[in-house]
C-alpha cells in the first residue's frame, strides 16, 4: 500500500512539474491592483471599423492610464516616458469586437505574464445634429452647375459641424469636425442633387441625421446680405452674431459679406452696422 502511494506521490509530482514547463505565462500571477481609468471605448472616438470589417483602434492602442499590476510582491504603476509607455493591451481573443472584450494587460517589468480584464467597445446607437456645416452654397465657389444642370460637388466642408452621438450605453458624446467617421450622403432614392433647397445627410459610423442646404445660382449679393436671400435685414445681422458665438456655420462667401468694416473679422461690430443700415442710421455699407 505504501509502495502504491508512494508511486502516485512521484506521478502527481512528474505531471505538475510538466505542467508548468508547458504552460505559458498566465495571469494566475499578476493582480490587478488599480484598474484602467477608462473601461468602455466609443465607436467613432476610440474604434472604427476598416473597410475589411475589422475593427480598429483610432489611438492606436488601448489607454491603460491609471493602472497598477502587482506580480512577485511588486506593484508598478502605469506611465509613458521616452520610449512609450510601460504598460499595453492585447485582445485575449487576438481580434478586438463590439460589446465586451477580455484583454491582456503586459507589463514590461513583469516579462511575458500579464493580467487578464475586461472592456466594452460601446457603438453608436443614434446622432442628432447640434451644429449644422454651412447650409447656403455659391455656385461657382462651393459648387459647379453639372451638365444635367444638376448640383456637383465632390468634397463637402464640414468645419463647423457638431453632433451628438448617443451610445448603447445612454452615454453621449459630442463629436466635432474633423473625424475620421464624421461625413456626409445625399438622399438614398436619389443619385442627383438638383439647385435650390434640399435635404442632405450628416453620417456617423453607420447612423445619419438630416439637415437643409440651399445650393444658390445666384452669384452677386449686396454687401451685408449674409443670410443671400437678397436683401439686407436684421436677419443678416442676427447671423452674424450667431457666427460670431458659434451657433451657426458660414461659408466664405457669407463671412466676406458680413465683413462690412472690412477688417477680416465677422463679429458684433459688423452687426451692429449691419442694423444701423437697416434701420437708416447708415446711408451704405
Amino acid at each position: 500500500m505504501k509502495k502504491i502511494s508512494s508511486l502516485c506521490a512521484v506521478l502527481l509530482a512528474a505531471v505538475i512539474a510538466f505542467s508548468c514547463l508547458v504552460l505559458p505565462a498566465s495571469a494566475s500571477g499578476v493582480q490587478i491592483v488599480k484598474k484602467p481609468d477608462q473601461t468602455t471605448f466609443y465607436q467613432g472616438v476610440d474604434w472604427m471599423y476598416s473597410k475589411d470589417g475589422d475593427i480598429l483602434l483610432m489611438k492606436g492602442s488601448i489607454n491603460l492610464s491609471g493602472t497598477s499590476l502587482k506580480f512577485n510582491g511588486k506593484t508598478v504603476e502605469y506611465k509613458t516616458g521616452t520610449t512609450g509607455p510601460n504598460m499595453y493591451a492585447r485582445s485575449a481573443s487576438g481580434k478586438w469586437q463590439a460589446g465586451k472584450n477580455q484583454i491582456r494587460i503586459y507589463c514590461d517589468s513583469f516579462d511575458s505574464n500579464y493580467a487578464v480584464f475586461e472592456v466594452t467597445f460601446s457603438s453608436v446607437k443614434s446622432i442628432s445634429i447640434v451644429r449644422t456645416p454651412k447650409t447656403k452654397l455659391i455656385v461657382g465657389t462651393e459648387w459647379n452647375l453639372g451638365i444635367n444642370k444638376d448640383v456637383e460637388m465632390t468634397k463637402y466642408d464640414l468645419t463647423g459641424t457638431i453632433i451628438n452621438a448617443t451610445y448603447e450605453d445612454s452615454t453621449v458624446k459630442e463629436i466635432s469636425a474633423p473625424n475620421a467617421c464624421l461625413g456626409w450622403s445625399i438622399p438614398e432614392n436619389t443619385d442627383v442633387v438638383m439647385p435650390g433647397n434640399n435635404t442632405l445627410y450628416i453620417t456617423f459610423c453607420g447612423k445619419k441625421a438630416p439637415f437643409s442646404v440651399t445650393f444658390i445660382t445666384e452669384k452677386n449679393f449686396a454687401r451685408g446680405d449674409v443670410s443671400l436671400d437678397g436683401k439686407v435685414s436684421s436677419y443678416d445681422a442676427l447671423n452674424v452674431l450667431q457666427y460670431a458665438t458659434g451657433s451657426i456655420t458660414l461659408s466664405p462667401s457669407q463671412i466676406a459679406l458680413g465683413d462690412v468694416d472690412g477688417n477680416s473679422k465677422l463679429n458684433s461690430v459688423d452687426a451692429l452696422r449691419i442694423l444701423q443700415y437697416v434701420v437708416g442710421i447708415r446711408k451704405s455699407l
